[in-house]
């Protein structure tokens, strides 16, 4: 487990390593965990080790490295998993995925709470989970944003692209969305990605030259 910021810890191993993130602060439990990787393990470990309890569980989108060890969470915890409805059937075919990936395993999904809005806000206490549908990875990928720090899944990373050609995804959706939020999120945001590591969004739009070409180029197909 990795210390990110005051507030955010992260913590990224297993057969398929992707990041998840304990984010800490003045909440029942002390903590919301976003994103679950496939290994519950070490993001237990990081919960206890901060002396603290997932008051919800965001997953920023419905892939397996993100969604994986969401149930066993749950079930520890008795914790909300919060997801896009439009990842929904996402995250049906994880298990489907992971064969693709060969990966000798079999996760059981929790019991999503759905969110709706293309933008809209969670109350947990006294604070506000803030989610932004970005298609393009996926269907229902989302932004999570708390006080001050996006945590953007595999749609923003702080180098290069996340494009994997698996189903579901679409590049041209992806840089639309991504031509949407570019201007309004905050150059002094921390953006934790769920791939690689985190960053500044002032330090990506200078230096993420690839995801910088990315967004001016044409759509396939399309007038840009």
């Amino acid at each position: 487990m990795k210390q990110i910021s005051e507030n955010v810890w992260q913590v990224c191993a297993g057969v398929f390593p992707a990041n998840s993130y304990i984010w800490t602060g003045p909440i029942p439990g002390g903590a919301i965990v976003i994103d679950t990787g496939l290994d519950p393990e070490p993001i237990l470990a990081g919960l206890k080790a901060l002396d603290v309890r997932p008051a919800a569980i965001f997953c920023t989108h419905g892939h397996f490295d993100h969604v994986g060890s969401a149930s066993v969470l749950q079930n520890a915890f008795g914790t909300d998993v919060y997801l896009h409805v439009a990842d929904s059937k996402t995250a049906k075919v994880a298990n489907f995925l992971m064969m693709a990936f060969k990966i000798p395993a079999k996760l059981k999904l929790p019991r999503f709470s759905l969110l709706q809005d293309e933008v809209g806000e969670t109350r947990i206490g006294e604070v506000s989970i803030r989610h932004r549908l970005v298609p393009g990875h996926s269907p229902g990928s989302c932004l999570i944003e708390i006080d001050g720090t996006c945590f953007s899944g595999d749609t923003l990373y702080s180098a290069g692209l996340g494009l994997s050609k698996i189903p579901g995804e679409d590049p041209n959706v992806l840089r639309s969305s991504l031509r949407k939020i570019w201007d309004t999120i905050d150059p002094a945001t921390l953006v934790c990605p769920g791939h690689g590591r985190t960053a500044i969004f002032s330090e990506i739009r200078e230096h993420n030259t690839e995801l910088v070409e990315f967004m001016a180029a044409r759509n396939e197909g399309l007038a840009a």
